[in-house]
């Protein structure tokens, strides 16, 4: 569950600035099981935190335990204006008796969560966890140009979209929390970006630029 302060615009305006500085997270600790490298939680946390104080930005991580056995992590995005916006992630240990495998789920938690609420990358798809994924090629997208196809967005954009649902929801925009939401969002869009109707098909197919654009034209529309 996500949950935000009252106003995250000037959180939402600090976070598009640090992610213009955020270098992306070298993969130097190895995974003997799936033979793999991965960007360990100091790394992540060096490499990111610069970016993040100079922006007024901060996280704020804490462990959390439930009656049913469940552990997790709650991690909390802040700005120097007192905005901010939190969720938790949680699962049930199989040994509950086994401090140090609470310890190892926690410390997995702190990294993916700090990564997916700031929009981090690593220098590959970080492997260190049972799926094995494949990376999706290519960490960059480009503004796209009248006639061309629509190529998707990537992981950096996840927060930015979840920003400007936010946004959109403020403005009580017709549609945006119905059934219909991704459909009403995308035409809005399409509106605001002066774009073909059709051009975006869903909104994780605009580009890092696009999403920086639509963030700032809601915020001064606000």
């Amino acid at each position: 569950m996500i949950e935000q302060s009252p106003t995250i615009g000037k959180l939402a305006t600090a976070l598009v600035e640090a992610q213009k500085a955020m270098p992306i997270a070298k993969k130097d600790s190895e995974n003997p099981h799936f033979k793999s490298k991965y960007a360990d939680l100091a790394n992540v946390v060096e490499a990111s935190t610069k970016c993040l104080t100079d922006n007024g930005l901060s996280i704020l991580q804490l462990p959390i335990s439930y009656e049913d056995g469940r552990v997790g992590v709650t991690t909390m995005l802040m700005h120097t204006s007192g905005e901010w916006i939190k969720g938790t992630v949680a699962i049930p240990q199989a040994t509950a008796s086994n401090p140090q495998h609470t310890g190892s789920i926690i410390q997995y938690f702190r990294r993916y969560a700090r990564m997916g609420a700031i929009g981090m990358a690593a220098s590959e798809e970080d492997d260190d966890g049972e799926s094995g994924r494949k990376a999706s090629e290519g960490n960059k997208s480009e503004p796209h140009k009248e006639g061309e196809p629509v190529k998707s967005g990537t992981g950096d954009t996840a927060p930015m979209l979840r920003l400007i649902h936010v946004l959109m929801r403020k403005k009580n925009l017709e549609g945006i929390d119905g059934p219909e939401s991704e459909k009403k969002k995308t035409e809005y869009a399409e509106i605001l970006l002066t774009k073909s109707p059709g051009t975006f098909k869903e909104m994780k197919n605009l580009s890092w630029a696009e999403c920086k654009t639509l963030i700032d034209k809601l915020q001064k529309e606000g």
